[in-house]
C-alpha cells in the first residue's frame, strides 16, 4: 500500500515510509528543515507548501 509523508508530502510504501519518516524527523529536530526558498530563505517542512511558496514568488511583481 503506498502512503504518504506527513512532513514532506512524498509517497513511500508502508515499509519505506516508516524509514524515510526517521529521516524528516531527524531533519526537523535539527531545525535544518527540508526545503529553503532561495529567495528568502523560509523553510518548509512540507513540499507542497514549500512549492505553494515558491510559486507565490513568481507571482509577485520585481521591484523596479
Amino acid at each position: 500500500m503506498i502512503k504518504i509523508c506527513p512532513y514532506c508530502g512524498e509517497y513511500f510504501s508502508d515499509k519505506l515510509l516508516e524509514r524515510h519518516m526517521s529521516i524528516c524527523t531527524k531533519k526537523l529536530e535539527n531545525q535544518s528543515g527540508l526545503f529553503i526558498c532561495p529567495e528568502c530563505d523560509e523553510q518548509f517542512a512540507r513540499k507542497k507548501d514549500f512549492i505553494a511558496h515558491k510559486d507565490a514568488h513568481k507571482k509577485e511583481e520585481p521591484i523596479k
